[in-house]
């Protein structure tokens, strides 16, 4: 049995969820010409195996979406709050967790408003905290989301959030991706290298955005971008939100590929 998964996302001001396309390929299937009644049959086995496979599909369609969703919906709610995080190497990451960790616990929590109580939760991925939370006033609901998407983990949550803004691009893009530390094999990355890449992104737009809006004027189809290896969608979400920045009228279809 063969699985190939797709899960394209595309997004206008944050996370849209695009489609999912799946497909199965089972073998052709034989009758046994003979069987014993103490042993299940090799077409039986088959069957069973492939209705398990489909449920399993089914599961993880169903995982995915909810994923998604409450992704948007914590994405959301930081919007809301005009949370702005900029991520940092990791080793600089871990002497600002260092300092944290040598505080007295009376004044252990940095979080004097909700704003540094969220970037704490979502940015510094910092035990989350009741002396936190008090302070976040929509904590129920993010704290629903994720539960719901299994991102709440020893205490922290298992997601970061990550901001980028510019002059040419007014409203804050939010991107979500791997908390510290980054050390597992399907870490999403995002970090000073991920800024230096829209920095070029901005600079080579400016360079051939004059030709691509000119031959995208003479069409009504939307201009289409594929990311491959997305990761966290960095690049073609930038790059899609600095064309629709340049021309309110030009219409940008924008699909992220990744394992």
């Amino acid at each position: 049995i063969t699985h190939h998964n797709h899960h394209p996302i595309t997004s206008s001001s944050f996370f849209h969820l695009l489609s999912i396309t799946s497909s199965f390929t089972t073998p052709h299937h034989t009758t046994p010409h003979h069987t014993t009644p103490h042993h299940t049959t090799p077409y039986l086995e088959e069957k069973k195996m492939n209705v398990v496979t489909k449920l399993n599909k089914h599961d993880a369609e169903d995982k995915y979406t909810h994923t998604v969703k409450s992704l948007v919906d914590i994405g959301q709610h930081l919007k809301q709050a005009g949370y702005h995080f900029t991520t940092i190497t990791p080793v600089s990451h871990a002497r600002i967790l260092a300092r944290h960790n040598k505080q007295q616990p009376s004044s252990s929590s940095s979080s004097s408003s909700s704003l540094a109580a969220l970037r704490d939760i979502f940015g510094w991925n910092l035990p989350i905290s009741a002396e936190a939370t008090n302070k976040i006033s929509t904590w129920e609901d993010i704290e629903d989301s994720l539960k719901k998407s299994g991102l709440l983990k020893e205490g922290k949550a298992a997601i970061r959030f990550s901001t980028i803004q510019t002059q040419n691009i007014p409203s804050c893009l939010y991107f979500a991706h791997s908390p510290y530390p980054t050390i597992e094999s399907d870490t999403i990355f995002f970090g000073p290298d991920t800024y230096r890449f829209f920095s070029f992104i901005q600079h080579t737009a400016s360079i051939y955005l004059p030709h691509l809006l000119s031959s995208s004027s003479s069409t009504s189809s939307p201009l289409q971008l594929v990311d491959i290896g997305a990761g966290s969608g960095a690049g073609g979400l930038f790059l899609s939100k600095v064309l629709l920045s340049s021309q309110s009228s030009l219409k940008v279809e924008c699909t992220l590929t990744d394992i």
